[in-house]
């Protein structure tokens, strides 16, 4: 039942992912007709972050321990409330007349 349930969730994150990361190139490239090499480019680089992630964490892993791989691993979750509230105070200005 646990894992039915899990694969419940992973389908429905998945397609939403899938729907939002196309919604968000259409929205980048409106009017220019790159759509598809957005999309192309964002699948790409999605796959090879996946790869790269995967053999980095594992090497970290072996060669330092999990401690350290876990520490590392966490460091891009605790950055990730600051990037986007600078995102939120760079895009709040744009609007502004000058």
């Amino acid at each position: 039942m646990i894992l039915v349930a899990a694969q419940v969730l992973d389908g429905v994150s998945g397609t939403i992912l899938g729907v939002l990361t196309a919604l968000i190139v259409a929205d980048l490239t409106k009017g220019t007709g790159r759509f598809n090499l957005a999309q192309g480019f964002v699948g790409t680089m999605s796959g090879v972050g996946a790869s790269l992630s995967t053999t980095l964490s594992s090497l970290v892993a072996g060669s330092l321990g999990r401690r350290i791989s876990r520490h590392l691993g966490s460091g891009p979750r605790r950055c990730a409330p600051a990037a986007v509230a600078d995102a939120r105070d760079h895009s709040s200005n744009e609007n502004e007349p000058r």
